[in-house]
């Protein structure tokens, strides 16, 4: 829910105009709609991901110090995931569809499923902020991948 507020709308303004920009040829314009879409995105996301770190930290002696910890990993994944939306986004309106899908629809999912057992066989009680991790880990590699 709160990744909606970091994206500000640019995955979807992303499959109208980069389709549009293309179609008519307009290099210019797509080159600076995508450097603003970053930006907006990278500016949003991180003023969101601060929010929410210091939500967590107002309100750090209510909470377990494990959660506390999952919220500050949940802060950097916000950002790192906002980005794999929008690249997705971008992918898909350059009719890319398998490589479009490929970060969120596999190639996430099997890095958290790796990452996830292989924290379960090897530590003996791990918590929140380990496994808020693999996926911050997952989603980092699916977007260094496309």
């Amino acid at each position: 829910m709160v990744s909606i507020l970091g994206r500000v709308g640019f995955d979807t303004a992303t499959l109208r105009f980069v389709s549009e920009y293309i179609e008519k040829k307009e290099w210019s314009k797509l080159l600076g709609f995508l450097r603003f879409s970053k930006r907006v995105v990278l500016i949003a996301s991180v003023g969101v991901a601060f929010c929410l770190s210091f939500g967590a930290w107002l309100f750090r002696d209510n909470l377990s110090v494990e959660l506390l910890y999952g919220f500050w990993v949940a802060s950097i994944l916000l950002i790192v995931q906002n980005f794999v939306m929008l690249q997705e986004k971008r992918l898909l309106a350059l009719r890319n569809v398998l490589l479009g899908q490929l970060p969120l629809a596999v190639l996430r999912p099997f890095f958290v499923l790796v990452g996830c057992v292989g924290i379960a066989t090897w530590a003996s009680n791990p918590g929140v902020p380990i496994f808020m991790g693999v996926s911050l880990g997952a989603s980092a590699v699916s977007l260094g991948v496309i």
